[in-house]
């Protein structure tokens, strides 16, 4: 499935999420760019919601088409590896029980 580039011109506001490429510029010249990760965020919504938990849990279910960059940010244990240790991390996020970026 592809997804739509997401790159922001002079961002003041709202969120940047998984998949949105920022862009160094001078000019019509692009100097440097990258790719955002937002740990959690399936979507590419810049938030990790409920959306992002059932797709992790849709994944484990062999149901999910998560691939490339959303997948990676799936990753929440930052260990290389998609295991059940990163699905009951969202889950205890979703719970109150834990904050993914402490």
């Amino acid at each position: 499935r592809q997804r739509q580039m997401c790159i922001r011109d002079r961002l003041t506001s709202g969120y940047v999420g998984t998949g949105c490429i920022l862009q160094s510029v001078s000019g019509s010249t692009v100097l440097a760019q990258k790719t955002v990760v937002v740990y959690g965020d399936a979507t590419g919504d810049g938030k990790v919601t409920s959306t992002d938990y059932l797709l992790l849990k849709k994944y484990f279910q062999d149901t999910s088409v998560l691939e490339g960059v959303y997948l990676y940010a799936m990753d929440v244990t930052r260990d290389g590896k998609l295991l059940s240790a990163d699905y009951l991390k969202v889950k205890s996020y979703f719970s109150g029980k834990m904050d993914l970026y402490a």
